[in-house]
């Protein structure tokens, strides 16, 4: 019976996460971290996020997600104890990890979008353990393209590009590969490595 009403009371939050958005869900239920025990509240939020964020804001999680999981991130390499450090990085991970649902139909796509490329190119330089994630984020946002001009596509290229040239998994290129495609951005593999060593800044300098 415990079972059934925990899975009753997690449908009832994710319908409430899918009808209010996850904006004013973590305003009356924040997830946060105490800097100075390393204890965390409302972290159990997370997977119901995951399941249910659809047409959420960009900026939110940039403003508010990415910088909750830098701080579980640094909490994790402060703490003394070994399996409390491993549990605040997998809290990280598991923030990071929302980025996908937040790419499903964002509400503000045209306006957010350049600054989030901005900060994933930079991050997954450093963080192979979000590749695909990102990958399959920015093929759910290369839906959202297809009715734009080229010029306003150049973002998504330089991120896929950079991703792609230095990612090792076979999936992950091939999600990749298709993202480019379907654009018309590339017309082959080969194309990636140039993509990801020439940002749009770099090609605007040049001009």
């Amino acid at each position: 019976m415990s079972v059934c009403y925990d899975l009753q009371l997690q449908e009832c939050i994710g319908s409430a996460v899918t009808a209010l958005g996850p904006e004013r869900i973590l305003t009356l239920l924040p997830i946060s971290l105490d800097a100075e025990n390393f204890t965390c509240s409302n972290i159990w939020l997370v997977p119901i996020l995951n399941k249910y964020v659809v047409g959420a804001s960009l900026r939110y999680f940039m403003e508010h997600i990415m910088p909750l999981a830098e701080s579980f991130k640094r909490a994790s390499h402060k703490v003394k104890k070994s399996v409390i450090g491993e549990d605040l990085q997998a809290h990280a991970h598991g923030l990071w990890g929302l980025l996908p649902v937040f790419c499903r139909y964002p509400t503000d796509t045209r306006q957010s979008f350049g600054s989030l490329t901005k900060h994933l190119i930079s991050f997954l330089k450093k963080n192979s353990f979000m590749h695909e994630s990102i990958a399959i984020s920015l093929q759910a946002l290369t839906d959202l393209f297809f009715g734009s001009p080229p010029e306003k596509r150049s973002y998504l290229k330089d991120a896929i590009g950079c991703l792609a040239s230095i990612s090792d998994s076979s999936i992950t290129k091939r999600i990749l590969i298709s993202s480019l495609e379907r654009l018309e951005l590339i017309n082959g593999v080969g194309e990636f490595e140039n993509v990801g060593n020439s940002s749009t800044t770099e090609k605007d300098t040049q001009r």
